[in-house]
């Protein structure tokens, strides 16, 4: 595949949300010519000015991360667009109506509706998942401070409250009580804390988020090489990504999580195996250069 010149507009530089900068950077290398701009409004003007023309206009994830804030046209342009779809449990309907309005040429999702999104936007939906700048998430080969780590916000709408139910079970049974559990909160956790904190502890808790998006602590604690995620199974969700009691440990019901424990982690031959099992697929299958080249080679044949 040739490289190509890219614009790529991104209102946004989460310093909490990396995957808005991880995503941009990896296209950027795999570009010939590359142009950053952060306002829609901005667009013509700075096209414009720009030393060479697009081949693609690719769109952030920060342009559907959208708060109380509107969505602005787009003015009309011959070059092929793209959109990183983002946020997809809040005004989905506005956003695919927008994308619709505005023609785009193909879109991203991470999550299993290319079909349905398709249809209501009239736009080729592609999905395409988070991932993991392994770099960021190698063990610093310190020793185990905690036997489970729970990082996150507790939202209902996440499997029927499944954070909750799993708070609930590492406090009422007794077993739990002499581990070393630890909850904490990613949004209050610079990227240090959390990196450090994930590599501190035997196990990592992540469950799928709203409308069961996966996440990028799936992807964060697997390449760690010292955690192993623990996630809720959830049928059809973890298809051609991740394999139970292979490189994941998955339960249906909280109170599986002990036996698993028992089975899997105390057990340090079966652990380490988990291990060395979920940084190979990684590194195999799942970094932010991956995601970069599975959206070029989509938009170079548009």
């Amino acid at each position: 595949m040739d490289k190509l010149n890219i614009c790529y507009v991104d209102p946004e530089s989460s310093s909490k949300f990396t995957y808005y900068r991880n995503i941009k950077v990896a296209i950027k290398k795999r570009s010939k010519k590359f142009i950053e701009i952060n306002s829609i409004e901005l667009l013509n003007k700075k096209l414009k000015q720009a030393s060479f023309k697009p081949d693609l206009i690719l769109f952030g994830y920060g342009i559907t991360n959208l708060g109380e804030s509107n969505l602005s046209e787009i003015e009309k342009t011959d070059i092929p667009k793209g959109i990183f779809l983002n946020k997809e449990y809040t005004r989905l309907n506005e956003k695919l109506n927008w994308i619709k309005k505005n023609n785009f040429q193909i879109a991203f999702t991470v999550l299993e509706k290319e079909d349905e999104y398709s249809k209501i936007s009239s736009t080729p939906f592609k999905r395409v998942n988070f991932a993991v700048d392994p770099k960021l998430f190698i063990s610093r080969n310190k020793a185990y401070k905690y036997d489970i780590s729970f990082s996150g916000v507790i939202r209902e709408e996440q499997d029927s409250n499944i954070r909750l139910k799993v708070m609930n079970e590492l406090f009422l049974d007794p077993y739990w009580y002499s581990k070393r559990v630890i909850f904490s909160s990613h949004l209050k956790d610079t990227v240090k804390e959390y990196r450090d904190r994930i590599s501190l502890s035997k196990v990592t808790f992540s469950s799928t988020g709203p409308s069961d998006i996966i996440g990028t602590r799936y992807f964060e604690v697997m390449a760690s090489g010292k955690s192993v995620l623990l996630c809720n199974y959830k049928k059809g969700i973890y298809d051609n990504l991740f394999k139970n009691n292979e490189n994941v440990l998955m339960f249906e019901h909280p109170s599986e999580i002990k036996k698993l424990y028992e089975n899997y982690i105390e057990d340090d031959k079966k652990r380490i195996k988990i291990l060395n099992n979920a940084k190979e697929e990684i590194l195999k299958n799942h970094t932010w250069d991956h995601r970069a080249k599975q959206v070029l080679e989509y938009m170079n044949d548009l």
